[in-house]
This record gives C-alpha cells, sequence and structure tokens, in this order.
C-alpha cells in the first residue's frame, strides 16, 4: 500500500499529529508513506521516522483550486489518503473523492472544547478503523546524522553544558508572555557560571527577543541569540538542553516531545486543547515571573 498523510498548519499542529502519523504506519504497514505538509514543518517531516518522503503543500498545487491535473494524478497514485486538509471545502472534497474513493477528509481542528489534539486525532481515526489500539500518548521527534553532527558541533563550540533555552515568540501577542517577565527569569538563569545561555528567535519573534534583551540590561551579554530555522536542526540542538522555558508556541511542542524538561507558559489558549505533550512537561497559567523562578 502506497499512503499519503496531508497535514497542514504550524508546528504545533504537526507536532501533535504526529502521534497519528505513528499509529498509521504502525497499523496500515505501508510499503511507501509519504506526508504533505506546511513547507515550515518540511525539515520535521523528512526526519519523523515514520514516512519515506514529505513535500510542502505549497509544491504540490492541492492549494490551487480547482486543483491541477499533476496534483489529481499524483493523489491518485496513492492506494489510500488521511487528509487533514480540505475537509471544510465540500466541493472539493466532492471532487477528490470523484478520482480517489479511497480518501479520508478528516477536521483540521476540534468543535468540542476540551478536548485535547492528540485525543481528537485518535477519536478521527477511531471513526475510521473502529479501534486504535497502541496510539502513541505523546509526539516523538526524529533527525538525521547530519542533523546530529550539526548539534554536535554547535555544543562543541558552546562548552558551558548543559544549555537553558527561553523562547519568548509565539504566533500572536496574545499567546505571549510579557518580555519583563522573561527578562526577570533570564536574569534569574544568569547567576549560573555553568550554564550556557540561548534566547531563541524565530522568523517572527525579533520583536519580543528585542524586548527581552532589552528588560535584561547588562545581564544581556550573558545571553545568545539563537536562530535555526531548520526544525530539525533545532530540536537536535535542543535535545542537549537541560531546561527549556517558553510560550504555547510549536518550539514549545518541540522542545516537550524531546523530553527535555519544558516549562509551557500559557496566556489566553486553552491548554485543555494545546498543552505540549511530553514526559517532562510543567504547565503554568498566567503565572508571575517569581512562580516560574521558585520552580527551577
Amino acid at each position: 500500500m502506497h499512503l499519503l498523510s496531508i497535514i497542514p498548519g504550524a508546528i504545533g499542529d504537526f507536532v501533535l499529529t504526529l502521534p497519528a502519523v505513528a499509529w498509521l504506519q504502525s497499523h496500515l504497514r505501508p510499503e511507501r508513506m509519504e506526508l504533505w505538509v506546511a513547507r515550515g514543518n518540511l525539515p520535521l517531516a523528512r526526519s519523523t521516522g515514520y514516512a519515506d518522503t514529505a513535500e510542502a503543500l505549497q509544491d504540490t498545487g492541492i492549494e490551487s483550486y480547482p486543483p491541477g491535473r499533476e496534483c489529481l494524478r499524483r493523489m491518485r497514485s496513492f492506494d489510500r489518503i488521511v487528509s487533514w486538509w480540505g475537509s471544510g471545502n465540500p466541493e472539493f472534497v466532492d471532487r477528490i473523492r470523484a478520482v480517489h474513493p479511497r480518501i479520508d477528509f478528516l477536521r483540521a481542528l476540534p468543535r468540542q472544547s476540551g478536548l485535547h489534539m492528540i485525543e481528537f486525532r485518535r477519536a478521527q481515526l477511531d471513526r475510521i478503523f473502529g479501534s486504535t489500539p497502541g496510539f502513541p500518548a505523546t509526539p516523538r521527534i526524529h533527525w538525521t546524522g547530519e542533523e546530529d553532527r550539526f548539534a554536535e558541533r554547535f555544543w562543541a563550540a558552546r562548552p558551558e553544558n548543559p544549555g537553558v533555552a527561553l523562547h519568548p515568540g509565539a504566533s500572536g501577542p496574545r499567546k505571549r508572555w510579557p518580555a519583563r517577565n522573561f527578562a526577570e527569569v533570564a536574569r534569574g538563569l544568569s547567576h549560573d557560571p555553568n550554564c550556557r545561555r540561548l534566547l531563541l528567535e524565530g522568523p517572527l519573534d525579533g520583536e519580543a527577543v528585542r524586548e527581552v534583551r532589552h528588560g535584561l540590561a547588562q545581564d544581556s551579554v550573558l545571553w545568545e541569540t539563537v536562530r535555526i530555522e531548520n526544525l530539525s536542526r533545532l530540536a537536535a540542538v535542543l535535545s542537549r538542553c537541560r531546561l527549556y522555558i517558553g510560550n504555547d508556541s510549536g518550539i514549545t511542542h518541540l522542545a516537550a516531545a524531546l523530553g527535555i524538561r519544558t516549562i509551557a507558559l500559557f496566556m489566553d489558549t486553552d491548554p485543555r486543547v494545546w498543552a505540549p505533550r511530553g514526559p517532562r512537561v510543567e504547565l503554568l497559567r498566567r503565572p508571575g515571573a517569581g512562580q516560574v523562578l521558585s520552580i527551577l
């Protein structure tokens, strides 16, 4: 069987869908499995350990309406498709089903309040397959040997291991813990002479990082701003850290899934739905800086 899974959305959506991808791979045991994902998630998708190959949604033609002949031809080449893309567009659904009867269109987001995304994904697959024994409770992140070597070089140049990483960014201002709080926590962490301190900056996090640095004042020189846009490389680097602190963001989901101690700070979003999953996650809802410092 050749299986295609289509997963739209940002980093967090992708990471929380990985248990479903893992279950599909282990249950269906396809001869070949391909993922179509948002371009930013492509490095992770190519390193999941579950799929044989991955492609950016933008390059498949599926985002065009109506989808072109080449896109439809490629979709027909798969024996089965599980898609979290397009379920809200009945015309699109009908067009694809006319050329591919073995496709399951699933909602990208839950309607029911309070149902975590991973449980929502499991419930969706339950409806298709009857039951999902062995469905993973947490995502698993993989990376390649080249990315592991990148991380080794990164940390070899920064010998004060283990590291601490702060990520003050998020997809919107309402999800961000105040920069002054991040700065206060960072100042509290600045007194450890054996700790390498990383201030993570994503493509849209420049303002948040500048605000934190401004609040750090003279301690700012102790923190290194790090921008690694390849998510698999970032995963390999973060896996060597002893502590990560961040907002409800895709990078926080990534850190949690890696198994490092993760302190997730929630402001307006619902942690019942979006809490990062991992073995060492501590979730705080609208905490003060002192509350975070007290548990470090």
